[in-house]
């Protein structure tokens, strides 16, 4: 799970454990590191940063088939400006192609599901779509099975409700 650092989508991966699923986390930040078991601190913009998860995961034999990415969740509230547009890009769309790169380098056989996670991108519960700089990824989910066959990808958008943290 590439999981924000902070928000409502910060705790998924702990509710994933409590279902019995076994998670690795990835979360933003300015350096590789390993704080942790099952707990991964990478730079977002850091193509080789990706490279080094796989080698960590493939060394530790825990090669993930199911890959949520929920780093654009992060960037949901950001104004009009360019830094806040790089920003976007540098958590959407450039770190699903250092993954999918890093995917067909260390694993170019397994079947791997990569389910990106919008807010606000699409209109889920009428009110006005607000986060256009999340459009990009479309270009990603939609390439990368072509690149790599064994990358299967879907978007899925939600709603978070920034006063309650419901999702829907």
């Amino acid at each position: 799970v590439f999981a924000p650092e902070s928000g409502p989508a910060s705790s998924w991966a702990s509710l994933l454990e409590k279902e019995g699923l076994e998670v690795i986390e990835v979360k933003p930040g300015s350096d590789f590191s390993r704080p942790g078991a099952g707990s991964y601190t990478l730079d977002p913009g850091a193509p080789m940063h990706y490279d080094r998860l796989f080698e960590d995961l493939a060394k530790e034999k825990q090669t993930p088939t199911w890959i949520v990415h929920l780093w654009s969740i992060e960037t949901n509230a950001l104004d009009e400006s360019d830094d806040s547009f790089e920003r976007a890009l540098e958590y959407g769309y450039y770190s699903l192609l250092h993954l999918a790169k890093a995917i067909g380098k260390h694993n170019a056989e397994d079947d791997i599901r990569l389910t990106a996670v919008t807010g606000h991108l699409q209109d889920v519960t009428g009110e006005p779509v607000s986060a256009f700089h999340h459009a990009v990824l479309m270009g990603p989910v939609l390439t990368i099975p072509r690149e790599y066959p064994n990358i299967s990808c879907r978007c899925i958008d939600i709603h978070i409700d920034e006063s309650s943290g419901d999702t829907v």
